[in-house]
């Protein structure tokens, strides 16, 4: 997967972080929709927070706009993206989740996993997840 180091023009990185995370771990774990849109919506709350206490109205204003900018462009909308594989054809996807069931299919096809291999490996990152949303994805401090 291809990240730019640089949020999009006039936007607030940490907010497309946010986006990004959030929108990514949705589309794997549906599931856990809700909880991570709290954990998200702290994350966000977080961010405005920050700007309430460091800028000035007029610049509060645009420290605003820079955080919907980031949070707009990731917002939960399809995302369609190719993996290449030398040698391979391209693979097209426009979700996350449909890679995840082509690539869990692909190793029972490949015979290096049984279907029951491949429901534990599931269950396991579905633990990550849930480790990653309540440790990772907290509030934003001060510094």
């Amino acid at each position: 997967m291809f990240v730019r180091s640089q949020a999009p023009h006039r936007s607030s990185r940490r907010a497309a972080v946010i986006a990004a995370a959030y929108t990514a771990l949705v589309g794997l774990f549906p599931s856990r929709a809700p909880a991570l849109y709290a954990s998200y919506a702290a994350s966000v709350a977080a961010l405005t927070d920050r700007c309430d206490a460091r800028h000035s109205s007029g610049s509060k204003r645009s420290c605003t706009e820079r955080i919907e900018r980031g949070l707009r462009r990731f917002r939960r909308r399809e995302q369609t993206f190719t993996l290449t594989t030398a040698g391979q054809p391209s693979r097209t996807y426009t979700s996350i989740a449909d890679a995840h069931a082509d690539g869990n299919h692909a190793r029972v096809w490949g015979a290096m996993h049984y279907p029951s291999t491949v429901a534990v490996s599931d269950a396991v990152g579905e633990a990550i997840a849930t480790y990653v949303n309540r440790h990772a994805m907290q509030r934003l401090r001060e510094r």
